[in-house]
């Protein structure tokens, strides 16, 4: 059975499995369980963050016992003023934030088999918010709806 931790952990790992690193850094993890932090060294950017937000029960069925759970998650992209990407072998002026909130609901979109094999009965973009933070780094944030059974 899953629950919200658990459904927030699948999409954390299947966005480390599945999106690379733009940049190409060596750097370990850079897709977290929680808010990307804003007052980090440009070198540190992008990052990714996987909030849970909500759950909501529903049933499923009468005389069943079994009931859905819809989870929302938010999906938090943050990088550095003015970073630039290569695209390529060619860098440009390309925000980062908008290549990887098209790769990421693209991949979402296109993987809904794993998706279930994991237990998840549907996980789709349902909002996209590009915005910018204190600092002015670009900010995408896609919020997620999940469905599985509780």
């Amino acid at each position: 059975m899953v629950n919200l931790q658990g459904a927030t952990e699948i999409i954390r790992d299947f966005l480390r499995n599945n999106i690379s690193d733009p940049l190409s850094r060596d750097t370990g993890e850079w897709i977290y369980n929680d808010i990307p932090r804003s007052d980090l060294a440009k070198n540190h950017f992008p990052r990714i963050g996987v909030v849970a937000v909500r759950s909501d029960k529903q049933a499923s069925a009468i005389g069943t016992p079994k009931r859905y759970e819809i989870a929302s998650v938010d999906i938090i992209i943050k990088t550095a003023f003015s970073q630039k990407i290569d695209i390529d072998g060619i860098k440009k002026d390309y925000e980062i934030v908008s290549y990887l909130a098209n790769e990421i609901d693209e991949a979402i979109k296109n993987n809904q088999a794993h998706f279930r094999t994991n237990g998840l009965i549907e996980v789709m973009p349902i909002y996209e918010n590009p915005t910018s933070d204190e600092r002015r780094n670009p900010t995408y944030q896609i919020g997620i709806r999940i469905k599985y059974i509780k």
